[in-house]
């Protein structure tokens, strides 16, 4: 089977990697400059530049292929769904903000609301922005016969790629008429409990995973600004500069919070997160899943929000997992870690899933929804 996969964001690359099965012939097709993606992957590539008539080249690229998966629903990609041949199997593996964003208020905090509200553009750069896109867009309409129409992509979609059921549940109650539902492995390769080395550092704890408003940071530091004898990290090298992460930047250097805002390798930060005692996420949404998960693979003591739908997930599992209201009282009692059981325990709830829910199964799954 021919499978072409459609990337706009180097990090996600090797999420690829869950066709790779023999009789899948994949090529991975790059929206951007190669240089980012050097070396970032075992198949085929083809990088292709963004212009005004990139989603026709991808289309005419595809022609030929039996599968097309879509890594997010940005406004290249809708226009991609509604352009490509119905013979074309399509499949939607969903980056989580392309939903949310559409009901932002309720997963944001009142902070970060009233600070959103306070945030001005200028009448210029409105004017200019505003200009430049609906001239862009009348171009690719007109010319290039473009449909940005996200209803009509969700339905032309045939599978939606989620990595919980649960969620796709919710969503589905919020955003009726998704597609076929088919969930990703999450929990891939056991951990060996006999090799695990307890490196941490009993007082250094992680913020939330980047500059994104949906961090909900400021209640976190609320709680933290009375204690200076713990190390707080603030990892806020990716996402959108705004009024948002200045006034969390600026709150966090009042507290001496070290701010990490330069770019990290994926092995240098999966280490910072191993060399520390917890992982604190005020996220209402989805968001932050790789960490989670190598918070837990490390020992980790997890602290997520209760509104947080893995936070509901990981309890069903039986997980050691904690809320931000035994945050704030772990903080003071300075009971910040997890015991050797509790991380023991993490690790073979771990394992348990690795077990139930293989990449064969989801090769499986996926030929059954679609009839192959």
């Amino acid at each position: 089977m021919k499978i072409y996969h459609i990337h706009t964001d180097p990090k996600f690359i090797n999420d690829s990697l869950h066709f790779d099965f023999e009789d899948y012939s994949n090529t991975i097709v790059y929206v951007g400059n190669s240089t980012e993606v050097e070396n970032q992957t075992s198949f085929p590539l083809i990088c292709i530049p963004k212009t005004i008539n990139l989603v026709t080249k991808i289309c005419k690229l595809c022609k030929d292929t039996q599968m097309v998966v879509l890594y997010d629903l940005s406004t290249e990609k809708i226009a991609l769904a509604n352009k490509l041949s119905k013979d074309v199997k399509i499949l939607w593996r969903f980056f989580v903000y392309e939903l949310y964003c559409r009901k932002q208020k309720d997963f944001l905090s009142d902070n970060t609301l009233e600070l959103l509200k306070q945030q001005k553009t200028s009448l210029f750069d409105k004017v200019k922005t505003s200009f430049s896109f609906k001239f862009r867009r009348l171009v690719q309409q007109v010319v290039y016969r473009h449909n940005y129409n996200f209803e009509q992509a969700v339905k032309r979609i045939d599978i939606f790629l989620c990595l919980f059921e649960d969620e796709f549940k919710m969503l589905n109650t919020h955003f009726k008429g998704l597609p076929e539902f088919v969930q990703i492995p999450v929990f891939k390769r056991e951990i060996k409990l006999e090799s695990f080395e307890y490196t941490q550092n009993k007082s250094k704890l992680i913020i939330g995973n980047s500059r994104n408003v949906y961090n909900n940071h400021i209640e976190i530091l609320e709680i933290t600004k009375k204690y200076k004898n713990i190390s707080l990290v603030l990892p806020f090298n990716y996402g959108p500069e705004s009024l948002y992460s200045r006034k969390v930047k600026e709150i966090a250097k009042g507290q001496n919070i070290k701010i990490i805002d330069f770019f990290m390798q994926y092995d240098a930060y999966e280490k910072l997160l191993k060399d520390s005692t917890a992982l604190v996420l005020n996220t209402y949404r989805q968001m932050a899943i790789g960490n989670v998960l190598i918070a837990i693979k490390n020992g980790l003591k997890l602290y997520l929000n209760k509104k947080n739908c893995v936070y509901k997930i990981l309890m069903k599992h039986k997980f050691h997992v904690f809320t931000i209201e035994d945050f704030k009282h772990d903080i003071d009692l300075k009971n910040l870690s997890l015991s050797d059981k509790e991380i023991i325990h993490n690790f073979e709830v771990y394992n348990s899933i690795c077990k139930e829910y293989k990449l064969q199964d989801f090769k499986n799954m996926l030929e059954k929804k679609l009839c192959y």
